[in-house]
């Protein structure tokens, strides 16, 4: 209201929306209702006697100032009206509740109770189907939780030297020395041109990434293995015909070739390591000379047989001689220079004599100390030297009793000179081989409780506020920490310093 030109009435002016404010001199609308209160920011408000506000005094809100549509603002009690946590039925229970603010910011509501603490998600404001970074089964199929908390299928079996497989929705843990995601197997090596030595032998990796027992000649490439080392030492033969797999060494010439030198002509010993001269004819009545670098090869004739130098063919044969008969005996040649009866030999006949052994056997050295192989012209080998002993013509590959892993996680054991599977394949807690035993391999969680790894063995130790990352959480709600200065960081179990205010 205000007095009109004459002074003699008043006048209805402005409506005030909200109030009107008494001067003395001139009044005026004010801003606000005087004792209202509103919030601005995280100040609250309250009008002065002068309708403006903040006038009558201010309050800046420890934790939110909450709005209301009907009636005063006023500061939070308890929370930020809106916001999620996640918290627990009782103090010493898991904080599995996921949990809403409400609008008068004094109570938290439940909103959903989770499976557990660790897929409380308040950030997403939702309970996980798991905890990132964890993997299942769903039938054969291999899944992994994504950075989200939900079910995602793995890109791949193998996690660097870890191995998961499922079968039949059963989930199966190995420590693998390779990881082969390709075939989803642990691998004991890589490249088929790898090779390596174990217990004397050499063996080259396959194609599925296992060793195989190789041969020493690959080629014109010989590779021997000597004393423990587990590399082979690799020499390069002139050319493949001359790798000698019975000897293990690279030859001079191929054992039984001929050739002519100077006129005269030679033959490769048995051991292919020399030439050496040879007579022109031998017992079976074969004549050998030389037509310029060529060796021409011939025979004494029907009745006809060399003489006992070998410089000559003669009538019948000479008394004493041998030769080597049809069907693979030995004849001797009686006094009278004829050829007697065949005797018989167990490995046929070689140079007028019977062969030692089959050629390509393999034989345990009499002392069974290391292994012999019978060459092509029917006499034992070099030996070679068994670490373990030779059983049954083949190096030992363990010492009995001796035990040890397989892949990374198949405990052995060596039984008659031979690795053998010692019970089922490492998984679960105790997923790795070590001597011979399952052991585990590092702490981790187990449920709300942690599984202590401690020197292969583990035990469960039971976790008051839950496990959270392979840890005994500290807390698993607010109350746990100091609730002026910290809040519960439920994803990693901690008590972390509440932010300021921005």
């Amino acid at each position: 209201m205000v007095c009109n030109a004459d002074r003699s009435a008043l006048t209805r002016a402005e409506t005030c929306p909200v109030s009107c404010i008494e001067n003395g001199i001139a009044d005026y609308c004010g801003e606000c209702e005087h004792g209202t209160k509103q919030c601005n920011g995280k100040v609250l408000e309250t009008c002065g006697t002068n309708g403006e506000w903040g006038s009558g005094g201010t309050e800046t809100c420890s934790i939110a100032c909450v709005e209301v549509s009907d009636g005063d603002d006023h500061c939070a009690a308890v929370c930020t009206p809106g916001t999620f946590r996640c918290g627990s039925s009782m103090t010493g229970m898991p904080a599995n509740l996921l949990q809403q603010c409400n609008e008068d910011g004094d109570d938290w509501v439940t909103v959903e109770t989770c499976g557990s603490a660790a897929l409380c998600d308040a950030a997403n404001r939702e309970c996980d189907d798991c905890v990132p970074g964890e993997y299942s089964c769903t039938g054969s199929v291999l899944r992994v939780c994504d950075a989200t908390g939900h079910w995602a299928p793995a890109p791949s079996a193998c996690s660097e030297n870890t191995l998961r497989t499922c079968t039949d929705g059963v989930l199966d843990v190995k420590q693998c020395t390779i990881c082969d995601a390709t075939n989803a197997e642990c691998d004991d090596c890589s490249g088929t041109n790898t090779y390596s030595c174990a217990n004397g032998m050499l063996r080259r990796c396959d194609e599925s990434g296992h060793w195989q027992s190789a041969n020493n000649c690959a080629g014109a490439t010989l590779r021997t293995c000597e004393g423990t080392s587990s590399t082979p030492k690799t020499e390069m033969c002139s050319e493949a015909s001359l790798c000698d797999e019975a000897n293990n060494e690279c030859d001079v010439c191929p054992p039984g070739n001929y050739r002519c030198n100077g006129g005269d002509v030679e033959r490769c010993n048995s051991s292919g390591q020399a030439w050496v001269p040879v007579s022109y004819c031998d017992s079976m009545g074969t004549t050998r000379e030389c037509d310029g670098d060529s060796v021409v090869t011939g025979s004494c004739g029907p009745g006809k047989s060399c003489n006992a130098e070998g410089t000559a063919c003669i009538d019948g044969c000479t008394p004493g001689a041998t030769r080597c008969a049809t069907g693979g005996g030995v004849q001797t040649c009686d006094a009278d220079g004829n050829w007697g009866a065949a005797s018989s030999c167990p490995f046929g006949c070689a140079d007028g004599a019977c062969r030692e052994c089959m050629p390509g056997a393999t034989e345990c050295t009499p002392n069974g100390t290391g292994v012999r192989t019978c060459g092509t012209d029917g006499t034992w080998g070099t030996p070679t030297q068994c670490t373990f002993g030779c059983l049954a013509g083949e190096c030992a590959a363990c010492a009995d009793g001796a035990v040890g892993c397989a892949s990374g996680n198949q405990p052995r054991i060596c039984m008659n000179g031979a690795w053998v599977n010692k019970g089922p394949a490492c998984s679960g807690d105790t997923p790795t081989c070590e001597a011979g035993a399952c052991v585990c391999t590092a702490t981790k969680c187990s449920g709300d409780d942690l599984l202590v790894c401690d020197e292969g063995v583990p035990g469960l130790q039971p976790c008051l506020n839950g496990c959270v990352n392979a840890a005994c959480a500290e807390c698993n709600d607010d109350t746990d920490c100091d609730e002026e200065t910290e809040t519960c960081n439920t994803t990693t179990g901690t008590c972390v310093p509440i932010p300021p205010p921005p």
